[in-house]
């Protein structure tokens, strides 16, 4: 009971600390969950399971967390400078949404293929529109297209 109410209180003070960002923290921890579960699945369906398999990829979401933390210092620390600079620099969040749209999307797709592997039809116009959307987060992350207009 006490743990249960300890992640609530964090999780409100979060959602009071960032708003939205927290909104995508919590969708990108759900597909987490849902991409865990079904590559779990699938691999069981393909190659068995494996728990050397299955630690790897629970320390690898677990490294979500941290990149996305980093963010959000990130964008807390340069919002902070930008309101002590004053006019001359705006800081405009944008780390941790980058961080975790990122993610989603990168989950969204892993669950297509799981999806797949596990014998449900998947629609090819999700497939084609997701592999779009990482893509355009990779040339704005990467300094691809999005750098450059």
């Amino acid at each position: 009971m006490m743990l249960k109410l300890g992640i609530c209180g964090v999780i409100a003070f979060l959602g009071e600390l960032f708003d939205y960002q927290i909104k995508l923290v919590l969708i990108m921890f759900s597909m987490m969950a849902i991409d865990f579960v079904t590559g779990t699945i699938a691999g069981a369906k393909t190659v068995g399971l494996s728990s050397k398999i299955a630690r790897k990829g629970a320390i690898s979401k677990l490294a979500y967390f941290a990149v996305v933390g980093a963010a959000a210092l990130c964008d807390a620390s340069l919002s902070i400078l930008a309101n002590n600079i004053g006019d001359a620099f705006s800081w405009p969040i944008v780390c941790t949404p980058l961080a975790c749209g990122w993610y989603i999307i990168t989950d969204a797709i892993s669950i297509l293929e799981n999806a797949t592997i596990m014998g449900a039809p998947v629609p090819g116009w999700m497939q084609k529109l997701l592999k779009i959307t990482k893509d355009k987060f990779d040339d704005v992350t990467e300094g691809g297209a999005g750098e450059n207009g």
